[in-house]
């Protein structure tokens, strides 16, 4: 088995709700990083299938640890329009070469309760090339002196061809 400990690095995967075969596939991609032994943490990406239909996608905080081949992490979504604010449970076996991880999930309770399965499929491990790839700080914006108003109306409209 590979590093049983390296869970770190680019993810690419789906869930469903139900356990059958035939579900409703949701994509997501995922980015892990090791915080301290067997522990981390991480952010999702995915298709919005249940918020404001404004949002084109959604964005969550994962944070979790193994034990042995077990996998074990909590969803909570970014706050937004209609985006709940539930953890969600995930517990995942990973694969004996740690390039897979699949299980089941599980919010809520009562009648409130959902579940179902996922998996997903390592892209990539983490590397200081990676980190600096894709890690940036916030883009500075210059803005000119003067920012003209789009609702004041120019002295002759160009396009009146009346006579």
């Amino acid at each position: 088995m590979t590093d049983a400990n390296d869970i770190a690095g680019y993810w690419t995967g789906w869930y469903a709700y139900g356990t059958a075969a035939d579900d409703q596939r949701i994509p997501f991609s995922a980015f892990l990083e090791s915080v301290a032994e067997l522990e981390f943490t991480g952010t999702t990406l995915e298709p919005n299938t249940f918020a404001a239909p404004m949002l084109r996608e959604l964005s969550a905080d994962v944070m979790g640890e193994m034990a042995g081949e077990s996998v074990i992490f909590e969803k909570l979504y970014h706050p937004g329009p209609e985006v709940h604010q539930a953890h969600i449970q995930y517990l995942g076996r990973l694969s004996d070469e740690a390039s897979r991880i699949f299980g089941e999930w599980h919010v809520g309770t009562g009648e409130d309760f959902l579940s179902g399965h996922f998996e997903m499929v390592r892209l990539s491990r983490q590397s200081a090339t990676a980190d600096a790839v894709f890690s940036f700080e916030s883009p500075v914006f210059e803005l000119p002196d003067e920012i003209p108003d789009p609702f004041t109306p120019d002295d002759k409209d160009e396009d009146d061809t009346s006579t």
